[in-house]
């Protein structure tokens, strides 16, 4: 993933999470159809921090809601090293949190 910051000056600074462009390398992405079930994915456009699971020919799973999905949707398939980050992220934040609760 590519970040490009394509303000000019900087009035348009304060703007810049509305006018950053975030490029993929066309060569990962590929179509809901094309996956496996139980591959891991991001939807191209969307908000990176939301994984989802391949559920079914027509279904993904976020978190355990268990959603409708076009065959032609253009995503991104993660890679294992990918899954594996955002599952450690994912339980830590939730332990850390757990663990704020006790004191």
């Amino acid at each position: 993933m590519l970040a490009i910051d394509n303000t000019k000056n900087e009035k348009d600074k304060e703007f810049l999470p509305y006018l950053s462009f975030v490029f993929f390398d066309l060569s990962m992405m590929i179509n809901f159809e094309q996956l496996q079930i139980g591959d891991y994915f991001r939807i191209a456009g969307m908000n990176p921090r939301s994984v989802y699971r391949k559920a079914s020919s027509s279904h993904c799973t976020l978190g355990a809601a268990l959603q409708p999905i076009r065959h032609v949707t253009e995503l991104i398939r993660l890679t294992p090293t990918e899954v594996a980050d955002y599952f450690a992220h994912y339980f830590s934040a939730k332990l850390d949190f757990l663990e704020s609760l006790r004191h």
